[in-house]
């Protein structure tokens, strides 16, 4: 029969028997339909609502008169814009737009005051409305891979949120307000443009991952050493050439990636991270743990920096350590001199 393959025909079935039966969710994702039926606006009462994987470019304005869904799934379309009115969905708890051709969002959705989900991720956002930032009630915001260049510093309003994605955008900076929000639990930034963090990072008293590989950071703030909480800080391919002592205090870490980057040095402070079950330093230029360690195991390096030996790299002779040693004491000394004459400087 045609109506077997007639994806409209598939859609009005379920449609009718959703509206018959008085059921409160609607699926009629995978279909291939282009449009939304029209028949969908009927069902009273509807509270969830499936229309993803479908070809949809725009979404009706009638979309406004079902006021109680609570969950409105539109992945995997072709939408380049929303109406307004979905602005009058204010028991929406979730909204999932990831896979579209977003460019912007309607002011309107600010007064999604129920929305707990949003996730946006796959779309072409280069910037966020203000309203966005309103949204009190939000606990997970993804908007990774889109082309945003910059967070509102608004953002500090979102105190309910535990998990935000903006890895892969445009950011050049993060900020300070993001240290408002304690109760973060993980935060991902990867593949962005980052060449600092702002101090404030420290705040995020609650967090338990942060995702920052692939950017241009050439160091973390001390202050990470106050999230007492991380168990995972992942910091491959960056530009970094030193971190901070102070990640030695997080006793609760279990993976530290610091792979693909410049550092020369690990903290003999590190040593202390018990709870550390996976250290990826490999592609470092690093003297100390030397090479050899840091190819071994995670159990190596740790056991190295809990008690350093000497140790002469193959092919290195004596003399040639020495020297080596010699130009990071002269540089450290260098160092002591230049910040001595600017504290008389300025005193």
């Amino acid at each position: 029969r045609a109506d077997d393959i007639d994806p409209y025909a598939i859609a009005l079935r379920r449609i009718n028997l959703a509206r018959n039966s008085g059921r409160i969710t609607l699926s009629l994702s995978g279909l291939g339909l282009d449009r939304v039926p029209s028949e969908v606006w009927d069902i009273s009462g509807l509270r969830g609502l499936y229309l993803g994987n479908n070809r949809f470019t725009t979404l009706p304005a009638e979309i406004g008169q079902l006021t109680q869904l609570e969950t409105l799934n539109l992945i995997g379309n072709q939408l380049t814009e929303l109406p307004p009115e979905i602005g009058t969905l204010t028991s929406l708890q979730t909204l999932d737009l990831s896979y579209n051709q977003l460019e912007a969002l309607p002011a309107e959705m600010g007064q999604l005051t129920n929305l707990r989900t949003l996730l946006l991720s796959r779309n072409q956002l280069s910037a966020l409305p203000d309203e966005l930032m309103s949204l009190a009630a939000l606990q997970r915001l993804n908007l990774n891979s889109n082309h945003l260049l910059a967070v509102p510093p608004e953002i500090g309003q979102l105190t309910n949120l535990r998990w935000l994605r903006l890895d892969d955008n445009q950011l050049t900076r993060l900020p300070a307000e993001i240290g408002q929000l304690n109760n973060l639990l993980e935060l991902y930034l990867g593949d962005n443009q980052l060449t600092e963090l702002p101090v404030e990072i420290g705040s995020l008293s609650a967090l338990v991952l942060l995702g920052l590989d692939d950017n241009q950071l050439s160091g973390l703030p001390a202050e990470i050493g106050q999230l007492t909480n991380l168990q995972g800080i992942y910091v491959s391919d960056n530009q970094m050439n030193h971190l901070p002592e102070e990640i030695g205090a997080l006793r609760n870490l279990r993976h530290l990636y610091v792979d693909g980057n410049q550092l020369m040095l690990l903290s003999p402070a590190y040593g202390q991270l018990t709870h550390l079950l996976d250290l990826r330093a490999e592609d470092n230029p690093l003297i100390f743990p030397p090479p050899e360690i840091v190819a071994e195991s995670t159990k190596s390096i740790l056991g190295f920096l809990r008690h350093p030996q000497p140790y002469v790299p193959n092919g290195m002779s004596m003399q040639v350590v020495g020297t080596v040693l010699a130009m990071m004491l002269s540089l450290v000394a260098s160092a002591f001199v230049i910040l001595n004459y600017f504290r008389w400087r300025f005193e």
